[in-house]
């Protein structure tokens, strides 16, 4: 007879891409858990200050833009791609492991994150509208769908878990929600 109690059993949790590393090869699953140095690649750098950037847009406060006012919106977007951009080439060269920062990707982050903000308006509704022509009103609207950015999702009782880069609200024809939508902003 054993003498723990269900309080000393220890319990896992493990997110659906763990279960399918340890599934494919149990180890590269270990070496996933080891906490090793990474090695650093531009294409995961770009991919991280695009997805940083659109975070920075759903999340920044704009209620100093006017409902009407439009034409901001693309400074803004460049302004936040930019500062993320620098922060992930700092973080980049200080790696151990890496090629050569390629500053001529600057144009390929630019515009994925032109196709994030396209895929977030054509969510709410509009279709192939110029940065330039979106306004504060309809920025916020996107940003008010907006349930969670960045986060982490768990079971009730916490055994398998996941993350997740955007989860917007569904809005059926008379604006009201009717479910969740998660956005993997892929670039």
């Amino acid at each position: 007879m054993s003498d723990r109690t269900s309080a000393d059993v220890r319990t896992h949790s493990l997110s659906p891409s763990a279960w399918n590393r340890y599934e494919t090869c149990p180890r590269m699953y270990w070496l996933s858990r080891q906490r090793l140095p990474r090695k650093a690649g531009m294409a995961a750098s770009l991919g991280t200050a695009v997805h940083a950037s659109v975070e920075d847009l759903l999340l920044n406060d704009i209620s100093h833009i006017g409902d009407a006012e439009s034409g901001w919106m693309p400074d803004f977007a460049h302004q936040v791609l930019k500062a993320r951009w620098e922060e992930e080439k700092a973080i980049f060269l200080a790696t151990p492991r890496r090629p050569q920062w390629k500053e001529d990707k600057w144009k390929e982050a630019v515009r994925n994150q032109k196709g994030a903000v396209m895929m977030l308006l054509d969510h709410v509704g509009v279709r192939s509208l110029e940065q330039e022509r979106v306004t504060g009103a309809l920025w916020r609207r996107v940003q008010k769908l907006a349930i969670a950015v960045e986060g982490e999702l768990k079971t009730s009782d916490g055994r398998l878990m996941g993350r997740l880069d955007l989860l917007m609200g569904d809005i059926n024809d008379e604006g009201q929600l009717v479910g969740w939508l998660v956005a993997d902003l892929k670039t």
